[in-house]
């Protein structure tokens, strides 16, 4: 029997307890922290290039393009995938840049290698088929750092009667009155662009006349 500071009657005194080592509870821990502060990181990164990556498109930039994607352009529709060589995307680029894009940036989901993106784009070529912006929703995966492809996977706003009616009308007028512009439809070049939008001009005139 022991007397406590109280003066009561205690029962045997027990040892004092014995502190286990902390110091490797403690490196895991630390070691946990900065892998959830590096994964942290790497998601905005991903947020941060995808953002990087609409911003290129709206300035038509090739160089910041290569920046960002790992060795060459693949854009996915429905899972299936086409590679182009920066050389061949400028192409592309310079096409539609004739229509004078504006990509907004309306949702961004991250996700482990992934960010997912709603997306509305107007330019003269869609404000004349569609009568307002299309929205989108795209994937961009990411290896590496680099976007390894850019998938369309789901079309929000899209008016496709419109759209396939206008097109067809501008397509077949094209054709009977002006010749020489007939094919511009298909030519995904700078000219071809210029073309299009020279169809767009006269069959506007001649609606007013």
């Amino acid at each position: 029997m022991y007397r406590n500071s109280f003066g009561l009657s205690q029962g045997k005194k027990t040892a004092e307890p014995r502190f286990i080592n902390s110091q490797p509870m403690r490196s895991i821990i630390t070691l946990s922290f900065f892998a959830l502060i590096l994964a942290s990181c790497t998601q905005r990164n991903y947020e941060k290039q995808a953002r990087a990556f609409y911003q290129a498109m709206n300035n038509s930039s090739l160089s910041a393009l290569e920046e960002l994607y790992d060795d060459s352009v693949r854009i996915g529709n429905d899972g299936e995938f086409i590679s182009y060589s920066f050389a061949d995307y400028q192409n592309w680029l310079s096409w539609d840049s004739t229509f004078n894009p504006t990509y907004k940036v309306l949702e961004l989901e991250q996700g482990e290698d992934y960010v997912e993106a709603n997306i509305s784009k107007a330019c003269t070529r869609i404000i004349y088929l569609n009568g307002e912006p299309t929205v989108f929703k795209e994937k961009l995966l990411f290896k590496n750092g680099k976007i390894l492809n850019v998938e369309s996977t789901e079309l929000i706003l899209f008016h496709t009667e419109k759209w396939v009616s206008r097109r067809d009308t501008l397509v077949n007028w094209i054709a009977e009155k002006h010749p020489a512009l007939d094919g511009f439809i298909y030519d995904q070049t700078k000219q071809g662009a210029i073309n299009y939008l020279k169809a767009i001009e006269l069959f506007e005139e001649a609606k007013r006349d």
